[in-house]
């Protein structure tokens, strides 16, 4: 993803605010998506999330940190860290990736956040990153 000066900003006010320079920023919507190293993220989320509370104050937007990864399963496990995920599989179907992501019908509307943004915005993610298309299905587990 291509850094502007915007983001250059937006990053800049989130290690002011964490102490944790993020290595990306995408905005999407009304939302700013921050990925960080995975071994900073407790220090820039901060005791009972009292950093980004402070940070979504600061920048009056809906804001989600979780820690980057290199694999796509990874990266998924890592952006939906509070959702019961059952499985991601990856598949190359006539030379396209599709990742089939199956989540906890519980957690359906944390997947998906306030009008789909979260989802929608994996879903953008994922292809920039990795090229990768998302389908998306839940199961009621007993």
């Amino acid at each position: 993803m291509e850094i502007g000066s915007n983001e250059l900003i937006l990053m800049k006010v989130f290690e002011s605010i964490t102490g944790v320079m993020p290595l990306d920023v995408f905005q999407f919507e009304d939302a700013l998506f921050f990925s960080v190293d995975k071994e900073r993220i407790k220090e820039a989320i901060g005791p009972k999330g009292i950093k980004i509370e402070k940070l979504m104050k600061r920048l009056n937007k809906k804001v989600y940190v979780f820690a980057d990864a290199e694999s796509i399963e990874g990266f998924i496990k890592n952006f939906f860290n509070n959702v019961n995920i059952l499985s991601i599989d990856v598949e190359d179907i006539m030379g396209e990736k599709v990742v089939y992501l199956l989540v906890d019908e519980r957690d359906k509307k944390k997947a998906l956040g306030k009008k789909g943004i979260r989802l929608n915005a994996l879903r953008q993610l994922l292809k920039e990153r990795f090229n990768t298309k998302l389908a998306f299905k839940t199961k009621v587990m007993v």
